[in-house]
């Protein structure tokens, strides 16, 4: 059967980012290959919002593969976060270069290290937040705002936690400090 390209990690599936039905069937597809692209490098799949609107406006598309540059690592998205960012990102609510992949947070593991990064080694399993794009194949993202994933932790609950986690943390240290 079909297998989506990334899978969605949310703390609240009912809440109303994006449908979860569409959402799904827009990143399901059959057996995706890596077409070649002009310059060499690699397409792979994203899902962009190229103009401001409702869930109507995402869209799958090819886009050219990223690389990791000096202080960056490529991951292989895992899982998604969705966040409420997230719709007021793609309505236009909150100001956003077009076009955009959307997703702020998520999870997977490491492709490759860019120089510098000493912390973090190919097929580390890893979480981030504040790193736009995570709703593509790939993501390239700074090494100071990914996190290793713990043994025993699974992609979803580690993608799905990250903005949560510094939520709970500034509440109970900086907003109201639990005694």
């Amino acid at each position: 059967g079909r297998q989506p390209l990334v899978k969605v990690a949310s703390n609240a599936l009912t809440c109303p980012i994006l449908p979860h039905d569409y959402f799904m069937a827009s990143v399901q597809s059959e057996h995706v290959e890596r077409s070649q692209n002009l310059h060499g490098g690699y397409f792979l799949k994203a899902i962009r919002v190229n103009k401001h609107g409702g869930p109507e406006v995402l869209e799958l598309e090819d886009i050219a593969s990223p690389e990791a540059r000096t202080g960056e690592l490529l991951i292989k998205v895992e899982s998604a976060g969705l966040n409420y960012i997230d719709t007021y990102h793609r309505t236009g609510l909150y100001s956003v270069d077009l076009p955009l992949t959307l997703g702020l947070e998520g999870s997977g593991t490491v492709e490759a290290v860019g120089s510098d990064v000493s912390e973090f080694v190919t097929g580390d399993r890893v979480a981030w937040a504040g790193c736009t794009g995570s709703y593509a194949e790939l993501l390239v993202a700074p090494a100071s705002k990914v996190v290793k994933i713990p043994d025993g932790v699974a992609f979803d609950a580690a993608a799905a936690s990250m903005l949560q986690g510094m939520t709970v943390h500034y509440l109970t240290h900086s907003t109201y400090p639990l005694k």
